[in-house]
């Protein structure tokens, strides 16, 4: 299809431009397009610096296209605005998908070698190489001619008249005419120079905020994933903290009744204290009844008249080194569980429901060591525990240079477990068991272990490992005379 031009002189024109303007625009905005459905589309999310590469090259394009059609359209437009109409047209038409560029975020350095390229292209390859001769020269030509021409026209009588008379101003001179001729000229060619000067600053501003954003975007992301690590970390220390207090099933149901606190004061957009949280959900922790549970104390022999020779901190250097060896004992059986520690006094607690998460086996064969292949009853894994921690003890020495020797008491029966207090809350075992089984321990025998008549019917038998010397009645603080047995040590057999 062919632009149709009126010439000023009557004629009718006809150019290219106009298909070419459109099919150049057409192939530019498909090119474009094109890009944006490439950023969308997931099977190129990880390609999508190639837009980088795409898009600069589709401006390439369109301006060596446009080149193309400049260098053989500005001889149709001469007959507007004379030899300079080049100039006109290549504001108007050439220069305007420059506009697109203030909105697509290409780096600077991109947009500085297509501005080059422009420049190159459109003010100095196609003007000096153009068909119809040197347009830069043309003009200069196209000036010269003009003011030859003024100057030999001959000014009408009647006007030279008027302008003696001051009725019309004077015509301006050669320097004048030539002074308006250039600015007339030169003033596209400012214009689009300040287009070029400012995509390219505004290029710079956008690169530099963009870069600057990235940076804001990747250390928000750093800080982000550092806070997420961090409170997973605290989570996973509270959870372990929580874990070590209580026994698994109290401690999964404390967890379990914060995370749903904590989550309802998310979704409130209230925050009621962690305090009060807290507090609620041990306070909703119910007691639980268990039966058949051995208990078993140990108190350290002549430990009062020790304290009050030695310095504090050796007593509780001592206590600790004690007690962590108790503590790697409990460890190896899923039947024991560790209640308190109260001065000197050591409380574990065998067969408690719901005390371990996994299950282990034990052993009498090594005093030692509790685990084994052959599955214990709780009486029986409490038993063993007392043996091991009486030879433990055996090999330290007090900080008085006293050889250690603890007392040991058992005795089985039904208990009642919960959490006490919320303010450093405890979970705690009560019952007439708890308090039998102290007596076992305070009234026993420095160095052997003592168990009740209800213990004894437990571990005793033709395939019992232990060896048991009857004591016989004893005197127990609140409960009478009570049946007790003691550990006969370095034998075994059955009674």
């Amino acid at each position: 299809m062919l632009q149709v031009l009126l010439h000023p002189r009557g004629r009718i024109m006809t150019t290219p431009c106009g298909t070419n303007s459109c099919t150049g625009l057409c192939l530019t905005s498909s090119g474009l397009v094109a890009v944006v459905c490439m950023y969308k589309m997931k099977r190129f999310e990880k390609h999508r610096t190639w837009i980088f590469y795409i898009t600069p090259a589709i401006y390439l394009f369109q301006m060596a296209f446009a080149g193309v059609c400049f260098a053989y359209d500005n001889r149709y437009v001469n007959g507007f605005f004379g030899p300079a109409s080049w100039v006109i047209m290549i504001i108007f038409q050439y220069a305007a998908p420059l506009a697109s560029l203030f909105f697509i975020s290409l780096p600077a350095l991109v947009m500085f070698e297509l501005m080059i390229v422009f420049v190159l292209v459109f003010l100095v390859i196609v003007p000096l190489c153009n068909p119809a001769g040197n347009l830069w020269n043309l003009i200069g030509e196209t000036t010269n001619s003009d003011l030859n021409q003024d100057s030999a026209y001959e000014m009408p009588a009647s006007i030279s008249e008027a302008i003696e008379a001051g009725l019309l101003s004077p015509p301006p001179d050669e320097e004048s005419y030539r002074k308006v001729y250039t600015f007339v000229v030169t003033s596209p060619i400012i214009l689009l120079c300040v287009l070029v000067v400012c995509v390219l600053v505004v290029s710079v501003i956008v690169d530099i905020t963009n870069r600057q954003s990235f940076i804001n975007k990747k250390i928000i992301e750093v800080l982000t994933k550092q806070r997420e690590k961090i409170l997973l970390k605290q989570k996973e220390d509270h959870e372990n903290l929580i874990h070590s207090i209580f026994p698994p099933a109290v401690a999964k149901d404390l967890i379990r009744k914060q995370s749903r606190q904590d989550l309802i004061v998310c979704q409130s957009g209230r925050d009621f204290g962690l305090g009060q949280v807290s507090s609620l959900s041990l306070g909703r922790s119910v007691a639980q009844m268990h039966q058949e549970v051995t208990i078993l104390f140990t108190d350290i022999v002549g430990f009062t008249s020790m304290s009050q020779t030695v310095a504090p901190q050796q007593v509780m250097e001592f206590l600790h080194e004690l007690f962590v060896r108790f503590d790697d004992l409990v460890d190896r059986d899923s039947l024991l569980w560790k209640v308190e520690t109260i001065g000197d006094a050591f409380m574990v607690a065998s067969g408690l429901e719901g005390v371990r998460t996994r299950s282990r086996q034990s052993a009498i064969s090594d005093p030692s060591s509790i685990g084994s292949s052959v599955c214990l009853c709780p009486a029986t894994a409490a038993v063993l525990f007392g043996k091991s921690a009486l030879a433990a003890a055996r090999t330290l020495t007090m900080p008085n240079s006293m050889q250690c020797q603890i007392r040991a008491g058992v005795h089985t029966g039904d208990v009642c477990s919960g959490v006490v207090g919320t303010r450093m809350p405890r979970y705690c075992l009560f019952g007439d068991t708890v308090n039998t089984a102290s007596r076992m321990e305070s009234s026993g025998v420095p160095g052997r272990m003592q168990i009740s008549e209800a213990t004894h019917a437990l571990v005793c038998g033709d395939d019992s490992d232990f060896c048991w010397d009857e004591r016989g009645y004893v005197e127990v603080k609140g409960k009478g005379k009570l049946k007790t047995y003691l550990l006969r040590d370095g034998d075994s057999g059955a009674d």
